[in-house]
């Protein structure tokens, strides 16, 4: 895809990454009003209804723990490496996914599962439990834990799970998965509970999955209440704009609607409901947090998916297409009938990593060759590749996270890169959809041996001394990103 727009009618051209610099810089500078709601807290979750509250949230994520918001009836956390994941309803007000499938256990058995007496889990149960216990040995005997497997009657569900993660601790342990303390029949069950209600930090590809078959989500929602028909197929839902509209109400603080404009129940809701608010807080809360580029940037591709734009449908914008059944990326994938271009990825080094280190500058030359763009040939490499949002190949938050701008200059910390031109690539066909900044560029890279090129601190100045057409080109550009940036409705062309 191209890279620059091209001034009307003139030899002049501006580059994408300037204009990604512009746009990191109005994030970062931005002062909007608003403020989220609530502690943080599973009790007290925050909630956020404007521009203002999101950024306000993802600002300040890189600097803290776990905390929790509350979506649409869900519950989502975020741990200190700004990873999300779907808890549960929020009404369980639980603080792991673990937590709320055993207080939906004790709900729906009326108790508390047994523990795991196989002899290599019940020793480490054991010792946890008789420690936080301290009872003699006639009070502990009394318990016949060792004997049913059955947790202390005054245990609560968040009690039983604090101990499950302790076992799990336990230097020696036989297991670290708090789940293997728990005896297997019962784990079933929490389990089979979990995969339906609950998301434990979603990737692009498995929520790309789940939006194509929403029975990966619920089994029920096979069967939908709608007209006793499956919920909506995947070619008809990826060119739609309900998802985009779903996701920008879930932003507003509002749930996703139950109706439909016939009065009907809405065919969607499972795949809205459960799916959705994990995945809005991953695209509008950890992306912008790790790049703040993102926040307006997905906020684009927002609007051009609501728009029904050309190539933005929802397979193509959360994972690449061919890449979104598990058989294409596990195995031997699938060869590539024609191959496209990509990031070249992991290979061997070309230092040693046992013995002679190697120097900063060797560092640097690996990273930039496994940036460098090779064709692709297999779907195992897709991954490299992802989606039309720019964060979604692997590692993209990371490296698009660096730096365009500092200290009121342009300031790459790293040379063009695959997901710069994602960036790009959603930036230019988005500012073009507007009438005054159509008529004065158009995306074309320079071709002529004579062109010329705006100088990236004129880009973030937008003033070109002696040529007031060009200067209002670039207000108007930064006019609309400063819109885009500071509210969370569509922006009509």
């Amino acid at each position: 895809m191209p890279r620059y727009l091209k001034r009307t009618g003139k030899n002049l051209y501006v580059d994408g990454l300037h204009l990604l610099s512009l746009c990191e810089r109005l994030t970062k500078d931005a002062v909007l009003p608003g403020a989220p709601a609530g502690g943080g807290t599973p009790a007290a979750p925050y909630t956020m209804d404007t521009a203002g509250a999101w950024v306000a949230r993802w600002r300040q994520s890189t600097r803290e723990g776990m905390v929790y918001y509350k979506m649409a009836g869900r519950l989502v956390s975020k741990n200190h490496k700004v990873y999300m994941g779907d808890v549960g309803p929020a009404y369980l007000q639980s603080t792991s996914i673990l937590e709320s499938s055993l207080k939906a256990f004790r709900s729906r058995y009326g108790r508390l599962p047994k523990l795991n007496l196989n002899y290599r889990y019940a020793i480490t149960a054991i010792s946890v439990i008789k420690a936080s216990l301290g009872l003699n040995h006639v009070a502990w005997q009394n318990l016949r834990i060792e004997k049913t497997g059955t947790p202390p009657a005054n245990w609560t569900a968040s009690v039983l799970s604090a101990h499950l993660v302790d076992m799990a601790k336990v230097s020696g342990a036989a297991s670290n998965d708090p789940n293997d303390y728990i005896d297997e029949k019962d784990r079933l069950l929490l389990q089979e509970w979990a995969a339906k209600n609950a998301i434990h930090d979603p990737q692009y590809q498995l929520l790309a999955q789940r939006v194509v078959d929403p029975g990966l989500i619920y089994a029920k929602s096979a069967e939908s209440v709608y007209g006793g028909t499956r919920p909506a197929p995947w070619n008809e839902i990826r060119h739609s704009p309900l998802l985009a509209k779903a996701v920008r109400s879930l932003m507003k603080g509002e749930s996703p609607s139950l109706t439909t404009g016939t009065g009907g129940y809405d065919k969607d809701y499972a795949r809205k409901q459960l799916l959705l608010p994990v995945m809005t807080m991953a695209i509008f809360h950890a992306e912008p947090a790790r790049n703040p580029r993102a926040w307006p940037i997905n906020l684009m591709i927002l609007d051009l998916a609501e728009a029904s734009t050309a190539r933005f449908t929802w397979d193509a914008i959360l994972w690449h297409p061919l890449a979104i059944p598990q058989a294409a990326t596990t195995g031997a994938g699938r060869v590539l009938t024609t191959p496209m271009n990509g990031p070249r990825g992991q290979h061997a080094r070309a230092v040693p990593i046992v013995g002679r280190q190697p120097t900063a500058q060797e560092k640097i030359e690996h990273a930039l060759a496994e940036r460098a763009i090779v064709p692709i040939t297999n779907t195992l490499k897709l991954h490299l590749v992802g989606g039309l949002i720019p964060a979604s190949p692997t590692d993209g938050g990371r490296i698009g996270g660096r730096p365009l701008w500092s200290q009121n200059k342009f300031a790459a910390t790293q040379p063009f890169d695959f997901i710069h031109q994602k960036e790009i690539d959603v930036l230019l066909p988005w500012l073009l959809r507007f009438p005054e900044i159509a008529t004065h560029w158009s995306i074309h890279d320079p071709t002529a041996p004579d062109a010329t090129f705006v100088q990236p601190a004129d880009v973030l100045r937008r003033q070109i001394a002696g040529d007031p057409a060009t200067t209002t080109g670039l207000i108007n550009i930064a006019a609309r990103l400063q819109t885009r940036i500071g509210t969370l409705d569509y922006m009509q062309p």
